[in-house]
């Protein structure tokens, strides 16, 4: 039996003449993430088909629904199953003239999924930003002089993550080099390595800019020097300097380990993504409160970005940012007001956030 998932794909364009180094540029269409979960699903498809004595290739409509509501019937989330349609969709085309996920039978069905179990949205994370920024601006993190190189990344990952709603792969791809990133004491603009390639493969995204604006960046009363403890700008200088001790001469990449025997060189995403769940877990700890369940670092993306709608930033601006490849994905969550053209997301967010 054939099981060999996108493997099809690359025969069928072998069959049809296409050269090898054609059907590289075609496959490289898809993220290697999504081509390791087509792969997956389609597995979990042929073990499934294999228990019927069923042909992965030529099971039909009915079959097809057969295998998506025995999935559904082990709790599998509709997200999932819309998964298994794109999957069959890529690895096998059309059935019956359709797309897997066009066809009206399985379009039905799927409307039917969502109506016995609609999923659940989060609207923001549930974890407080005021704690955390309480925690960055306390004198865990002040005076900068004594803080470690440690904590100081941790702070200032934080900020920019929370400021940016940036994903932690676009963290990483973060390139200080004067050439890509301007970083100055009253505003930064940072751009990624040009070899990054973000999720979102949309022009405007590709070598995406992140502009971010200090806070209180010359503070005259008590308020604007509080508010001045949690300027993204002002962390992201002083990481810097803190940082040249031990940064790599030919590593440009922003963020760096402080972890002992490899200070200095680039680090992974995933690490990004703990340090940040790091930040909020130390936040609730500090003052005594219990750790929310399931922290996750992505989360500062989902509660920035509700947090700006909230106080009025435009669908655009903010999808903009967030490089989302439609305002649906975003307007389905969240309703949104405009405000003047030009306001900086760190503004919206920090100002209005900290008391």
């Amino acid at each position: 039996m054939e099981t060999g998932g996108l493997e099809n794909i690359r025969r069928h364009y072998q069959d049809r003449g296409f050269s090898q180094e054609v059907i590289n540029t075609l496959e490289a269409s898809r993220r290697q993430s999504t081509r390791g979960a087509y792969n997956a699903q389609w597995a979990v498809f042929v073990r499934w088909c294999r228990s019927g004595s069923k042909d992965p290739f030529s099971v039909n409509v009915a079959g097809i629904l057969d295998f998506l509501n025995d999935m559904f019937a082990q709790g599998k989330a509709l997200s999932t199953l819309k998964g298994y349609l794109s999957a069959f969709t890529a690895i096998r085309g059309n059935i019956e003239g359709y797309s897997f996920h066009s066809h009206p039978d399985i379009s039905t069905f799927i409307k039917g999924v969502l109506r016995l179990r609609p999923p659940l949205k989060k609207i923001v994370p549930c974890w407080e930003l005021q704690v955390v920024l309480d925690y960055l601006s306390s004198e865990v993190f002040e005076p900068p002089l004594r803080v470690s190189l440690a904590d100081w990344t941790l702070k200032t990952v934080f900020l920019i993550a929370i400021t940016s709603v940036s994903r932690a792969s676009e963290l990483q791809a973060i390139d200080i080099r004067p050439q890509l990133s301007r970083i100055r004491r009253k505003s930064v603009s940072l751009k990624t390595n040009p070899a990054f390639l973000p999720k979102v493969l949309n022009p405007l995204y590709v070598n995406r800019q992140i502009n971010i604006q200090a806070i209180c960046p010359d503070p005259r009363n008590k308020q604007e020097r509080l508010n001045n403890l949690i300027c993204p700008v002002r962390a992201l200088n002083i990481y810097l300097d803190k940082s040249q001790s031990v940064r790599k001469p030919d590593v440009h990449q922003l963020f760096v380990t402080f972890k002992a025997g490899a200070e200095g060189n680039p680090v992974s995403k995933s690490r990004i993504s703990s340090w940040l769940v790091q930040v909020i877990s130390r936040a609730y700890s500090y003052f005594g409160k219990e750790i929310p369940p399931g922290i996750k670092g992505h989360s500062t993306r989902a509660l920035g970005a509700s947090l700006a709608c909230e106080r009025g930033m435009s669908m655009e601006d903010i999808c903009r940012a967030a490089t989302w490849s439609s305002s649906s994905v975003f307007a389905q969550h969240y309703r949104l007001d405009t405000v003047p053209e030009g306001t900086s997301l760190s503004h919206v967010v920090l100002n209005k956030q900290t008391r």
